[in-house]
């Protein structure tokens, strides 16, 4: 059993729920040119069109306002350098024409600064002096139509040079311009929204936006993150973006309390320039993030509301002392309803409840009371239950267990101060009850306690929280049961539960695997491989409870086609038209289920008789990495085609996969560990990723001998022969700037890898580029080598601790052996039984999803 301790003493914190709820586009209106195809990107968000009719009318009159000033181009000013080069153009042109221009020039001056003087607060817009002096002319050109003295022939020919027909003023905000689409009506009714919609209030507001981001250069800004890299680096744990609410607006938290540090203070708002900066960045990151993290409060609000509509669904303050609150009801009364109801003020005891309220536990930080936190068993996705224990009384948790697993439990109860324990109770009368965990006095400064436990047999694990306070006490847990060794990893990567049975054996018991290769020989080669541990048993289980089944090849079809139980299961998934993926000689037990009659079939080629005589129509493979696909049925040719294989099998369970557009590189050596070269790389080709092997000094085609490690009673690991593992580009001739991560396998190459300064120089590249590094096993020797664990938290395989701990990282204990973590852009995990977790989270670095 873990413990997590986390300090519960928070300062003053203040926390922005961002809205994102845009609404879908209207039906076109007389002020809409054109309807655009991707338009419904902006659906699914809380508004509805067609809207109400005042909020209609309301659009419809603001998009007028914004015509009419696209056309008289007022709605952007243009900058007082380009305003002058413009002056200064035009009096060398009348120069040229006339004598006389110091009338005019003097009329223009004085018109000025009139209206500068005139207004009183002295922040008059360069749109009102502009219109202004263009009023003077038309004035003094009306009561002197010649006032230089030219011809009128002079006279009509200036007017036309000066006077061209100009087409309307193009304005972009947030990447999209104005009325050019219906999509930009979303971003008018948001002003609108923002503004009570008030038309002119709202048309005012959109025009100062407009005014402000080309004032502050923000695009540019956006396009040059330089300045916030280095600049406000010590701000990441002060101000940063946290997970998403229960409506999936993404979150913003401020840490105020930070700020008792003077010199953080100094550096950052000591002064109104060092503010407006510190603004400047933070506004460049709404755009990123999006979000505002604003630390002048005052002056970040005051940005974030008048430049960015409607952006701040709610803004929760917590651990707030009472004083504040009393201020703030004094204030509240000058304020709107509307802005009223996004202020949510909590008291230290009820913060952690209040957040909950608008977001969900498993996303709340842990320091905030809630159970997210980073090298968890657990992901932001694997949602929490709450459960309020009332003063005095005593909770008890059941988790029943049918089968044998490997469960795993986080458990916390806000602000603690009650009693703890965990036992497993097992179903059978004559069983022994095991004490998982004492009973213990938990105080208020614990933060969540993780708990696992590998379950041999039927029962109950049960959980018992005693509160004796006299006050209520929120209670939240989830729980996550997994197979005890993962059969198929690249399918538990994706979070798919995959059992794998034999008849005879039991779940605990192993199967022995063999690797096929081709060879000059007429026929492939057969070597031992891993041993393969099973985690259900074959008799307990029903075809019923499954969504899928899959076949392996191998030697094995041949003689589990015999077995009636075996043929009777794949009968039953066949009837039900549940997707059945068989590869190699797989299908030979579809054969003998009669499941192949008019289906369209491939596989290993020597097969083909047989298979066309129980009824199929074979499909010759023009390669190894074919599959074919009738209805519910896929079938395969090797393993080559794992790929394509588990792809269209994950697609058949209703899998839809999601980012993986992203292109990988693999640091390739002989004697690399088979799992760990093979799996992490055909799983990221199942997700549509492009994946690149290399290794120093080998081409293209050519392979990489690799080895298989397995755990068997021996005081270290054995060696057999693997595969032979095809490289897919040149070490020499590559752009590694071009991939989006690496992924180094462990096994014994990086032992001699790590004496390569060329692999060191690629390794200290992705590090330095802040790109996904993935390593598993012996491969921390190559990262050790290369001086970029430093300050890093990070596992291995057990032997490599050493390395680790020298190399100044912290070391985190892979117990059990297939934990993984993630520190920043690293991934580390222990050995190939970890492929799961490993994949799974190099996948979210790379904001790869697959959902079901």
């Amino acid at each position: 059993m873990a413990n997590e301790s986390e300090k519960t003493s928070i300062p003053f914190q203040q926390m922005l729920i961002l809205r994102d709820d845009k609404p879908k586009p209207p039906p076109k209106t007389e002020y809409s040119d054109t309807a655009v195809p991707d338009s419904e990107s902006l659906s699914g968000a809380a508004g509805a069109w067609p809207l109400p009719e005042n909020e209609l009318k309301a659009l419809d009159e603001l998009k007028q306002l914004v015509r009419a000033a696209l056309e008289n181009h007022t709605l952007l000013s243009i900058p007082q350098s380009l305003k002058e080069e413009e002056e200064e153009a035009k009096e060398v042109a009348v120069v040229e024409k006339a004598e006389d221009l110091k009338s005019v020039k003097e009329a223009i001056s004085e018109t000025v600064t009139k209206v500068i003087d005139v207004d009183e607060d002295g922040t008059k817009t360069m749109e009102a002096i502009a219109e202004t002096v263009v009023a003077t002319i038309s004035v003094s050109s009306s009561q002197d139509p010649n006032p230089t003295g030219l011809t009128s022939k002079t006279t009509a020919e200036t007017k036309e040079e000066s006077e061209p027909v100009s087409a309307p003023q193009e304005v972009s905000i947030w990447g999209m311009s104005l009325l050019k689409d219906e999509r930009s009506d979303v971003i008018l009714w948001k002003f609108l929204r923002a503004r009570d919609f008030k038309v002119n209030d709202a048309f005012s507001m959109l025009k100062n936006t407009i005014q402000w981001r080309k004032e502050f250069k923000i695009d540019e800004l956006v396009e040059n993150e330089k300045e916030s890299e280095f600049e406000f680096e010590e701000l990441k744990q002060v101000v940063f973006m946290y997970g998403e609410s229960k409506e999936g607006s993404p979150v913003c938290y401020n840490v105020l309390g930070e700020f008792k540090n003077k010199e953080l203070y100094e550096k950052v708002l000591g002064d109104e320039e060092k503010r407006g900066k510190f603004l400047r960045w933070r506004v460049t990151d709404l755009r990123n993030s999006p979000g505002l993290l604003g630390l002048a409060k005052k002056q970040a609000l005051e940005l974030l509301q008048d430049n960015y509509p409607e952006f701040v669904a709610k803004h929760v303050f917590i651990n707030v002392p009472w004083w504040y609150i009393a201020v703030n009801k004094v204030i509240s009364a000058f304020m709107t309803q509307r802005t009223k109801s996004k202020f949510v003020y909590a008291v230290p005891s009820r913060s952690a409840e209040t957040l909950f309220n608008y977001i969900a536990p498993e996303k709340v930080p842990v320091h905030y009371g809630g159970l997210s936190c980073e090298n968890g068993e657990f992901n932001p996705e694997d949602a929490a239950s709450q459960i309020t224990i009332k003063p005095g009384t005593t909770e008890t948790l059941d988790f029943s267990v049918n089968e044998p697993c490997h469960l795993t439990w986080e458990v916390r109860v806000v602000g603690w101060e009650v009693s703890y324990g965990a036992e497993f109770v097992p179903s059978a009368e004559k069983g022994y009850t095991v004490i998982i965990q004492k009973i213990r006095k938990l105080n208020a400064d614990e933060s969540i306690v993780r708990s696992s436990f590998k379950v041999g047999e039927p029962g109950k694990v049960v959980i018992t929280i005693d509160n004796a306070t006299s006050r209520r006490k929120q209670l939240l847990y989830r729980l996550n049961a997994k197979p005890a060794m993962v059969p198929f990893q690249v399918l538990q990567a994706f979070g798919v539960d995959v059992d794998a049975v034999c008849p005879g054996k039991k779940a605990g018991e192993a199967c022995r695997t063999a690797i096929h290769q081709l060879s000059t020989h007429q026929t492939y080669t057969e070597i031992r491989g891993h041993n393969f541990t099973l985690n259900a048993t074959f008799g307990e289980i029903d075809a019923k409870d499954y969504d899928g089944l899959v076949i392996p090849g191998g030697r094995a079809p041949e003689y589990l086609a015999m077995d009636e139980s075996v043929v009777d299961l794949v009968r039953k998934f066949s009837e039900s038209r549940k997707p059945i993926a068989s590869i190699c000689h797989g299908q030979l037990i579809l054969a003998a289920a009669d499941s192949l009659k008019a289906r369209k079939v491939t596989a290993y080629p020597a097969l083909r008789p047989v298979l066309m005589n129980a009824g199929a129509h074979w499909v010759e493979p023009e390669s190894r990495e074919v599959c074919v696909v009738d209805e519910h049925l896929i079938t395969g040719v090797t393993y080559k085609g794992h790929p394509e294989f588990i792809r269209l099998f994950v697609k058949a369970l209703g899998g839809v996969i999601s980012g993986s557009d992203k292109k990988i590189l693999f640091l390739c050596g002989d004697f690399m560990e088979d799992y760990e070269i093979m799996v992490p790389f055909q799983s990221l080709q199942v997700l549509g990723c492009h994946v690149d092997a290399v290794c120093p000094k080998k081409e293209p085609g050519d392979t990489c001998p690799t080895a298989v490690h397995d755990f068997e009673g021996d005081q270290t690991y054995s060696e057999k022969p693997g595969h032979d593992f095809p490289l897919t580009a040149s070490f020499d001739g590559i752009d590694y700037s071009s991939y989006d991560a690496l992924v180094i396998p462990g096994g014994r190459a990086p032992e001699y890898l790590a004496l390569d300064e060329n692999v060191i120089s690629v390794v200290k590249g992705f590090m330095e580029a802040d790109k996904p590094v993935a390593s598993i096993c012996h491969g921390q020797q190559i990262l050790a080598a290369a001086g970029v664990l430093q300050g890093k938290k990070c596992t291995a395989y057990p032997a490599v601790k050493l390395n680790v701990v020298l190399s100044g990282a912290t070391w985190l204990e892979p117990d059990p052996i297939h934990r993984c973590f993630t520190d920043g852009n690293l991934v580390t995990g222990a050995a190939w039984p970890g492929h799961p977790e490993f994949i799974s989270q190099l996948m979210a670095l790379l904001g790869i999803r697959v959902s079901f």
